[in-house]
């Protein structure tokens, strides 16, 4: 079983398009880490998300002291921590339910594919 993630602070940052499909990155801070976390959060069905990936931030914050997300320093660690999946969904289930998080991730995907669909309009 998978160490238990404990989820100390979220916020929805963005969304981007990754592989044809939108996104919403939520910058996660997880209890006894001093780095955030990135969770990439995707449509599930009409009502809910899923985590598609959890991105590891070790950027030195000394060194790289701004919000820079084209460095290297971002590590893919979904598997490494989140293989169960028990222990995956109540990871997503805390990010989700952290503040505004699930409004959040639910209003700016929506604006995005509305954006999206004008875009592919005026093509």
């Amino acid at each position: 079983m998978d160490k238990k993630l404990t989820v100390v602070d979220a916020v929805c940052k963005r969304v981007l398009e990754r592989s044809d499909t939108l996104c919403a990155d939520v910058e996660v801070k997880i209890a006894g880490e001093e780095n955030p976390y990135i969770a990439i959060l995707t449509e599930a069905n009409e009502k809910d998300y899923e985590l598609s990936m959890l991105l590891k931030n070790d950027a030195n914050r000394e060194l790289d002291w701004y919000d820079n997300d084209l460095h290297a320093a971002y590590e893919d660690v979904t598997e490494k921590l989140l293989r169960d999946p028990a222990t995956k969904a109540d990871f997503t289930e805390q990010v989700l339910t952290h503040g505004t998080v699930r409004a959040d991730v639910r209003r700016m995907l929506s604006e995005a594919k509305v954006q999206k669909e004008a875009e592919m309009i005026r093509a």
